[in-house]
C-alpha cells in the first residue's frame, strides 16, 4: 500500500502541496474519539509559504489528508507545526476535534429527537459562521431518541463552573456536551473576530482533544 500525504488551505479546499514529504507519519484512527496524524517534516518546508502569502503548514488553516491506493483514508485540521526539539514536528487532528471548545449561539430544544440529527445540528451550526464551512455532512441516522415533552434535550450555555466540571482532557477548554440542562458551553471570541480559515478556528479559539 502507498501513501502519500495531502495538503489543503482550510474553507477554500485550494489543493497547496500534492505530495508533501511527511517522514515518520503515524495515521491514527479512534473509536468515539478524533484520531491523528504526525511526523516530522525539512523546517525548510515547514517555513514555506504558500501563493496565498500565507504558510503552507499553517495552524487550524491547512487540511491534511493522507491517501493510500487512491482512496482517501485520514483526514483533519492542522493542530501544530514547529520544532520540538531537534525535529520539526507536525500534528493533525480527526475533523471531529473541529467542534471541540467552541460555543453554541443558537437555541435548540426538542423532544424524542434523533442524537445524530443534533450532531447534524451542530455542524450545520458551526458551519455557518464565516470562513468556517468545511464541507462537512453527517448522515445516516439512530434508532435512539433522547428528550421528552416534559424534559426536551437542550443545547445551551452553561455557568463557568459547569463547564469546568466538565472539562476532563483539556483544562479550561469545555468538551462540547449536550444534555436535557446545558450544553455546558463557556463564551468565547465571535466568528468575526476569529475566523476559521485564517489559521484560527471560527467562533472560539484553538483547542485540542
Amino acid at each position: 500500500m502507498i501513501w502519500r500525504y495531502i495538503a489543503v488551505r482550510a474553507v477554500t479546499g485550494e489543493v497547496l502541496d500534492w505530495e508533501l514529504p511527511l517522514n515518520q507519519p503515524q495515521p491514527s484512527w479512534a473509536l468515539a474519539a478524533a484520531g491523528q496524524l504526525t511526523g516530522a517534516i525539512d523546517p525548510d518546508v515547514g517555513r514555506l509559504r504558500a501563493a496565498d502569502g500565507r504558510l503552507l503548514l499553517e495552524e487550524w488553516g491547512t487540511m491534511l489528508y493522507a491517501e493510500a491506493d487512491g482512496l482517501l483514508r485520514w483526514g483533519g485540521p492542522l493542530v501544530h507545526s514547529r520544532f520540538q526539539g531537534a525535529p520539526w514536528r507536525v500534528e493533525a487532528a480527526g475533523i471531529s476535534t473541529y467542534p471541540h471548545g467552541m460555543p453554541y449561539l443558537g437555541e435548540y430544544r426538542q423532544a424524542s429527537v434523533d442524537p445524530a440529527e443534533a450532531i447534524r445540528h451542530i455542524w450545520t451550526h458551526l458551519q455557518s459562521f464565516p470562513n468556517g464551512n468545511l464541507g462537512v455532512q453527517v448522515v445516516g441516522s439512530t434508532p435512539a431518541r433522547v428528550g421528552s415533552t416534559a424534559t426536551p434535550y437542550q443545547l445551551a450555555w452553561g455557568t463557568r463552573r459547569t463547564a469546568a466540571r466538565r472539562s476532563t482532557s483539556c483544562p479550561g477548554k469545555p468538551r462540547w456536551s449536550g444534555s436535557r440542562r446545558s450544553a455546558g458551553r463557556r463564551r468565547r471570541p465571535t466568528p468575526s473576530t476569529t475566523p476559521c480559515g485564517s489559521g484560527t478556528r471560527g467562533p472560539g479559539e484553538a483547542a485540542r482533544t
